[in-house]
């Protein structure tokens, strides 16, 4: 079980309780709900308190992913944050097709 840090409110949670977040190259921040973006990565709780401390406390979240000009957050939709992460699908969920890689 891996263990990840809330960059909203600090607390340490498993991978599964939490969702990843991605800079992209435009600067906004993306959900990777398959967990399967290139770049660093933060990890925050499917909870709107977490995202409202996240936004507040953007040093934070610039230190956690390394970046190093102002971060869009203003992308991020308090739908998907309360949906929390999506389940990964792989094999037979994935296409149809067990030990199938495409997707």
């Amino acid at each position: 079980m891996s263990i990840r840090t809330c960059v909203g409110c600090g607390q340490r949670a498993s991978r599964e309780q939490l969702f990843r977040l991605v800079l992209a190259e435009t600067g906004r921040l993306v959900v990777d709900y398959q967990t399967s973006l290139h770049g660093r990565g933060a990890w925050l709780h499917p909870d709107p308190s977490c995202l409202r401390g996240m936004v507040k406390s953007p040093g934070r979240l610039n230190r956690t992913l390394r970046a190093d000009g102002p971060i869009d957050t203003g992308t991020l939709q308090l739908e998907e944050v309360e949906t929390g992460p999506r389940p990964r699908k792989s094999g037979l969920e994935a296409d149809g097709h067990p030990m199938s890689t495409q997707r």
